[in-house]
């Protein structure tokens, strides 16, 4: 079985580096990557690569239950997974203005509430 935590490997760090170069600075970006918040072992590593581009999101699973966290700037939203023992899927709504990200729970059949589940929060999205 492979590590539960691990690091981004050098390869997509210096990929994703090389394609945020070509964009322009205020264009709003989400990272979509295997690895979740809490099972990324070089965050910083991360941060750094993204520098003062517009990444409004980095988006991961790994660990199959919904997070939200907040690091060094940046918001780290983690997907759930419906055919484990959770029983949430997220629902993403972005305007230029706004990113939200709620979980909804199809057991309970409720919205999930919870500033560690729930994402909302003002971006510099599209024009």
């Amino acid at each position: 079985k492979g590590k539960p935590a691990q690091p981004l490997v050098r390869e997509a760090l210096a990929y994703l580096k090389e394609q945020l170069a070509r964009l322009p600075r205020e264009k709003p970006v989400v990272i979509f990557t295997h690895l979740c918040h809490d099972a990324m072992t070089n965050r910083d590593e991360l941060v750094d690569t993204i520098g003062k581009s517009n990444v409004i999101m980095v988006l991961g699973g790994h660990y199959h239950y919904s997070s939200v966290n907040q690091y060094r700037g940046l918001t780290f939203v983690q997907l759930p997974s419906p055919k484990s023992k959770f029983t949430e899927f997220t629902v993403f709504q972005v305007t230029k203005d706004r990113l939200i990200a709620t979980p909804y729970d199809f057991k309970k059949k409720a919205w999930v509430t919870g500033s560690r589940k729930v994402l909302d929060k003002k971006i510099k999205g599209p024009q």
